[in-house]
């Protein structure tokens, strides 16, 4: 069957970058966008105070459950309140409780990973790596749960999230990768690709003063355009 492409009606997909407090986001007018997509990183900063990037997270929480279009994807900054017994830098003890209590009444509705068409949007990045040194743990869940691989990853925060913290030399780690919400651009060329497709990968957690878009990653952490990056797909 042939279909002509110019009757298709692309997507409107809004990214938004590592949030970390800001409250920006807070100009978006959701009936504007197929789909906002917040990258994750909404804790810990340098800029806000713990309790003003509670409030925030509040706020996105609130903005997410009013609207079906929004997707909340997990960073490293959500991560260690999650495992508890590991910290990242920006960690904030007098607010720990507080920060995974809300996360942890709110966990489905977040995702490791999204995926539309050919792109695939996570925090940090999906590399062949890290996808082939949790492949065996991946099968299992997708077995048990019945779900395919890339939902198993989309629910390592809720499955098994110690799988998650996986991070490269580069991040203070001892792999020479990392996972989804700690991997960093240089393993641009190892980035894991979906069967028969040019497969996009759209990231933050590396900030950039500009977005840099390279033919199989784009990287959207970024202080251009209020860290918002808006595609048509």
């Amino acid at each position: 069957m042939h279909t002509d492409t110019n009757t298709i009606t692309k997507k409107k997909i809004l990214v938004v970058g590592d949030v970390h407090g800001s409250n920006k986001w807070k100009s978006i007018k959701p009936k504007l966008y197929d789909k906002i997509i917040f990258i994750g990183d909404y804790l810990d900063s340098f800029d806000y105070n713990g309790e003003e990037c509670l409030e925030n997270l509040k706020e996105i929480i609130k903005f997410k459950k009013e609207n079906d279009n929004v997707i909340l994807l997990l960073g490293n900054h959500e991560l260690h309140y999650i495992l508890k017994q590991v910290q990242y830098s920006g960690y904030q003890p007098t607010h720990q409780l507080t920060y995974r209590q809300l996360l942890e009444e709110n966990i489905t509705l977040f995702t490791c990973l999204y995926q539309y068409n050919n792109y695939i949007f996570s925090h940090a990045g999906l590399s062949k790596s890290y996808y082939t040194y949790i492949e065996e743990e991946i099968k299992n869940y997708s077995n048990k749960f019945t779900m395919t691989d890339l939902e198993v990853l989309s629910n390592l925060h809720i499955i098994q999230p110690s799988l998650l913290d996986i991070k490269p030399r580069n991040c203070g780690g001892y792999s020479n990768f990392g996972s989804i919400l700690w991997e960093r651009y240089n393993i641009i060329d190892d980035f894991y690709t979906l069967p028969n497709q040019n497969t996009i990968h759209v990231v933050g957690h590396t900030y950039h003063d500009n977005y840099i878009i390279t033919p199989n990653v784009i990287f959207v952490d970024s202080i251009k355009d209020n860290n918002f990056l808006l595609f048509q797909i």
